[in-house]
């Protein structure tokens, strides 16, 4: 080998593959999925809110396996929000109202959240009847 595929060799294993590892590490950390107030809501590291999903606007919500929607031609049209960058389950959320009406999002624990926003819904319908 000559010096030169041998620099290019050791940059690879020194530079290239530690930042693969760390962005695969760390890439289920940018997009933060979390369920506070009335909304869904889709935070870059947590801190800044990038999506806002009003709960009053969901129509469904149901966990979903990636090589298995309901409809093929989703992964064409809808925001897609990763949490985890190679996850087999995600969550299909379908809006009520607005341009973009379907989402594809992939939280740490994609069933648990599911539960959690059908509480949500459920609790903000029972109010809603008592108020009426």
């Amino acid at each position: 080998m000559r010096t030169d595929e041998i620099i290019v060799v050791l940059f690879g294993l020194l530079v290239i593959l530690p930042l693969f590892g760390f962005y695969l590490h760390y890439m289920n950390r940018v997009y933060v999925h979390d369920v506070s107030g009335d909304a869904i809501r889709v935070r870059l590291f947590g801190l800044v809110t990038l999506r806002k999903v009003s709960l009053k606007d969901i129509e469904t919500i149901e966990v979903v396996r990636r090589l298995e929607l309901p409809d093929p031609t989703v992964m064409f049209h809808a925001e897609q929000w990763p949490g985890k960058p190679f996850a087999e389950e995600g969550i299909l959320v379908r809006k009520r109202t607005g341009i973009s009406r379907t989402l594809l999002m992939s939280p740490d624990n994609p069933r648990s959240f599911v539960e959690l926003v059908n509480r949500r819904l459920t609790r903000d319908t029972k109010g809603d009847r008592l108020n009426n």
